[in-house]
């Protein structure tokens, strides 16, 4: 939920919580317009207004991740790799990716077999020293 102020198309402002979703217009000859709930209120709005709010979404998402980044970047280094061991095994795609890297990567060093062991021996090469995996 995002907290969003709007015009609807009557030009009437509404304030408060909105999911992001829109909805075809209620309004019977005015196809034009979408609506959307501000706090549970239906809103009818013009496609401008629309791209206004999701521009205010977007721009406020990526200020967000930005503070967030900069957060974690500097976080101590073993809560840094924690962070990123974290990320990537709940990620699915990720965890296919990073366990296929780490399948090359000790193919490439010459180890023959990719067992638990070497694995954990290879990535603790990096100081980062795992307890609990569950993306190999």
């Amino acid at each position: 939920m995002k907290n969003i102020v709007v015009k609807n198309y009557l030009g009437n402002n509404y304030s408060g919580e909105w999911n992001e979703k829109t909805y075809s217009s209620a309004i019977q000859g005015r196809e034009d317009l979408y609506r959307i709930y501000v706090s549970n209120q239906p809103c009818h709005i013009t496609k401008n207004e629309l791209e206004k709010i999701s521009e205010d979404v977007k721009k406020n998402n990526e200020e967000t991740a930005e503070h967030l980044l900069e957060m974690a970047l500097n976080l101590p280094d073993d809560q840094k790799k924690w962070l990123f061991v974290k990320f990537v095994s709940e990620d699915e795609h990720l965890a296919k990716l990073f366990k296929a890297s780490v399948h090359e990567m000790l193919n490439d060093v010459g180890v023959k077999t990719n067992t638990f062991s070497n694995v954990i021996n290879m990535l603790n090469c990096f100081e980062v020293y795992y307890n609990d995996i569950n993306f190999l």
